[in-house]
């Protein structure tokens, strides 16, 4: 299990973090500097997320902090969440951290997480092919190793959340009926028949009627 570390003012990265990783990720939050300067002399961790939503005093003393405990612990990953001005304050020295804006949805930021986590080293892994690479993640027999991929299996997982009608586009050939029904066996209706229905072989005055 990946030991996470989110330090936000509100406890809504992590608390969103426990629920969609539950089994994968031990997250704990922390929305003070001083906290913060306290847990890292103790204790690594394989990712941490920072909400730079702080007073310029506060971020940059953490900036410090985080640049101090990456170069001790080069293994750890490290994501920062900011908007345009604030990513513009640091310059470079943002180097050697994942930077997202603040606008990004969820299900993205999601993604990126999960990305993060499994380029976490580990003895059992099996070998990579090439430096950078991931290992592949599968969901209900779709193969994802690129980070648009994996965002797409986040997105199946949030569209099978809830109830709600799904519009799944693509060239022919990408996969629609997969993803349909990968939606399908995750959702609340997965004991129900999935129907699939080849609408390319109904006339349109069929369709109209």
């Amino acid at each position: 299990m990946a030991n996470v570390l989110v330090i936000e003012k509100e406890a809504e990265i992590s608390n969103a973090l426990a629920i969609r990783f539950r089994n994968e990720v031990a997250a704990e939050s922390l929305s003070s500097v001083d906290c913060v300067k306290e847990r890292l002399n103790d204790r690594k961790f394989d990712l941490i997320i920072f909400n730079a939503d702080f007073l310029p005093t506060e971020r940059m003393e953490t900036f410090r902090l985080l640049e101090k405990q990456t170069r001790k612990f080069p293994q750890t990953k490290v994501i920062i969440i900011s908007d345009s001005e604030e990513l513009d304050d640091r310059g470079a020295a943002w180097k050697g951290f994942e930077r997202i804006e603040r606008a990004l949805d969820q299900a993205h930021l999601f993604a990126i997480i999960s990305a993060a986590l499994q380029r976490k080293p580990d003895s059992d892994d099996l070998e990579l092919d090439g430096a950078g690479s991931l290992p592949p993640t599968a969901l209900e027999g779709i193969m994802a190793i690129s980070l648009p991929m994996r965002f797409a299996l986040e997105q199946v997982m949030e569209a099978a959340m809830v109830d709600a009608a799904v519009l799944i586009t693509g060239e022919t050939g990408t996969g629609k009926d997969m993803v349909a029904a990968a939606i399908h066996k995750r959702s609340k209706r997965q004991h129900r028949p999935y129907v699939p229905v080849n609408m390319g072989a109904i006339s349109h005055e069929i369709i109209g009627s």
